[in-house]
């Protein structure tokens, strides 16, 4: 930890002109590995967002929670020169994210307009596979630290996960009044999302002393996954890595 501190040190010196050498911040010398590959692990925050409110009656009021979930993966840097690399990887990604609804309904005999209001409460939970390729700018001095800067598209593809939630009577004392537990992939009329999906990934790493990284992203999909007709949904997510470069 000593050591990456003096290193992180020296290289924010290097990058706020300290030594007033521009090649010090962008190295285009050519690198000692032209590949090199890497692992990371860490978690990640997630939602995906919804039109319930302008596809269903009756909705009052809607809320999409972030939930965390967990990644893992790995990554190959093909070094064009020390201050640029592509970088395809390959992850897998635990998602989950929690949504509420109000809404209100007729339940009088005769549709008389006498209204209650119901609420509903789900939790989404899945599983991508995920490949992204980034560009990545990188500033600083290879051998100490390096800040990368990365931009690129991903495709993904899901399994398993479900679709949970209750509705309550509020009017009855919150009573469950309906529960259940539907697919989130498959062919089920029920199945929420398609499995395939695509979009844009971008965000900052640190990789210090060629060897120890660590990154945040954020990613955005740009298709509409939701299966109903009607329904528009995207993914995005948050990602927080630890990494080493062998």
């Amino acid at each position: 930890m000593k050591r990456f501190i003096i290193a992180l040190c020296v290289a924010v010196a290097a990058l706020t002109g300290v030594k007033g050498n521009a090649q010090t911040i962008l190295d285009t010398g050519m690198p000692e590995k032209l590949f090199q590959f890497g692992v990371r692990l860490g978690f990640n925050s997630s939602n995906l967002t919804n039109n319930y409110d302008k596809v269903m009656t009756g909705i009052e009021w809607k809320d999409n929670r972030w939930r965390t979930g967990f990644n893992a993966g790995f990554v190959v840097d093909i070094n064009f020169r020390n201050f640029f690399a592509i970088q395809p990887g390959v992850f897998v990604y635990t998602r989950k994210n929690d949504y509420h609804m109000l809404y209100t309904y007729d339940n009088s005999l005769g549709g008389t307009g006498r209204t209650t209001l119901g609420a509903i409460n789900g939790t989404q939970s899945t599983n991508y596979l995920q490949i992204p390729i980034l560009a990545s700018l990188r500033l600083g001095v290879p051998q100490l630290v390096q800040v990368h800067l990365d931009f690129g598209p991903y495709l993904a593809w899901g399994w398993g996960g479900s679709n949970k939630y209750k509705e309550f009577d509020t009017a009855a004392g919150d009573v469950v009044i309906n529960s259940e537990k539907q697919p989130y992939f498959g062919d089920s009329t029920y199945a929420l999302c398609e499995r395939y999906d695509y979009g844009i990934k971008t965000g900052v790493g640190v990789l210090a002393m060629q060897h120890f990284y660590v990154g945040a992203h954020y990613q955005y999909g740009l298709r509409n996954v939701m299966k109903r007709q009607g329904v528009k949904g995207h993914n995005k997510m948050w990602t927080f890595s630890l990494g080493y470069n062998f």
